[in-house]
């Protein structure tokens, strides 16, 4: 019909400039990363204690052998990705930011195996973590090898060997492989940070929904036995209550950790 014509010519016009608008965030995005790489100062901060974002970069996978269901690779990382962007403390750079990387800078996708260009890239798309993993199809098994590199020290600071039976669904594996890098992740990057403000019965910290922090999390005051709850979140705030300990003990400037 003449009125359904109508609907479909306008979102079409409508998809057209959402992609614009897409474009430009994404054009834009990529202009202020590469800015702040270029900008040394931009990289450095006095505060090591407080936890940043955890970005992370999921790199695509490499794969030896011959699967039986085409593409099983892509999946299996897809819902990586996925189940790892499910963690609250976890920021996963998405494809089409390393696409526009990778085209600003004139780079070709296999330049992505040089171990180099992978941690530069890995460091202007502020990612903290590149996870790559290897796919080893050997007659019933299914091996993937996985590495956590730590993009400012250039370290391996994760290793995982999983076996999988063939037939294992993607989504089987994905989880399996979501929990060992968050296990891993929390260990190394536990969340901090410090005390910036007492109101009344409140207490504010400089951690919040940019770092991961959820309501309900419990952080331990160090040097003390105060335990505080943290009863709402703002972008890169938190404000918490004091659960248990001398309150007294509590004071601007003291850093605080999750329990």
């Amino acid at each position: 019909s003449t009125i359904q014509a109508m609907a479909r010519e306008i979102e079409k016009r409508v998809a057209v400039v959402e992609n614009k608008e897409r474009s430009k965030k994404i054009d834009q995005l990529v202009k202020e990363l590469l800015e702040n790489y270029t900008n040394t100062s931009a990289l450095k901060t006095e505060d090591t204690w407080t936890s940043r974002p955890l970005t992370i970069w999921v790199m695509d996978f490499d794969t030896k052998g011959i699967s039986l269901q085409e593409g099983e690779e892509v999946l299996i990382q897809n819902g990586l990705q996925d189940k790892l962007m499910q963690d609250s403390r976890v920021r996963v750079v998405e494809r089409f930011l390393l696409d526009k990387l990778l085209e600003e800078l004139k780079l070709a996708t296999s330049r992505l195996a040089d171990p180099g260009t992978a941690l530069s890239l890995g460091k202007i798309m502020a990612a903290r973590v590149i996870v790559n993993a290897n796919i080893y199809y050997s007659g019933p098994q299914i091996q993937i090898s996985m590495r956590l590199i730590e993009t400012e020290t250039s370290r391996v600071v994760g290793a995982a060997n999983e076996t999988f039976r063939r037939g294992a669904s993607a989504s089987e594996m994905a989880e399996k492989l979501a929990a060992v890098v968050k296990k891993r992740l929390d260990v190394l990057y536990p969340l901090r940070g410090k005390i910036t403000g007492i109101h009344g019965d409140q207490v504010v910290i400089n951690i919040g929904d940019r770092q991961g922090v959820e309501s309900g999390q419990i952080f331990n005051v160090l040097g003390t036995q105060c335990e505080l709850r943290v009863i709402s979140v703002q972008d890169n705030q938190s404000f918490c209550v004091v659960e248990q300990g001398d309150r007294d003990k509590v004071k601007e400037g003291r850093k605080v950790k999750i329990i």
